[in-house]
């Protein structure tokens, strides 16, 4: 099973599932595939635990939220952007 047929069946069965994928590619294909499975977030690696830490505060609660686009301000120092917009 691949992490597009897992996403989809796990939010069949709790459609309130709040998944985060994590992943080295950053094929728009396959990130627009994630998200229509129903991803909340599609991280790129490496990131950091604080990367990771706020990715799920920000999805964990009452009212999920999370950036969609980063500025340069929030990009890390490598300049690599983690997190990947619908």
């Amino acid at each position: 099973m691949d992490g597009f047929s897992a996403t989809e069946g796990i939010r069949r069965r709790n459609p309130l599932a709040r998944i985060v994928i994590a992943t080295v590619s950053d094929d728009p294909n396959i990130i627009r595939r994630a998200y229509e499975a129903g991803v909340m977030a599609y991280m790129l690696l490496p990131f950091s635990a604080e990367e990771i830490s706020h990715v799920i505060r920000a999805i964990a609660g009452p009212r999920p939220s999370f950036p969609m686009s980063s500025s340069s301000a929030d990009e890390p120092p490598d300049g690599k952007r983690r997190l990947v917009s619908r």
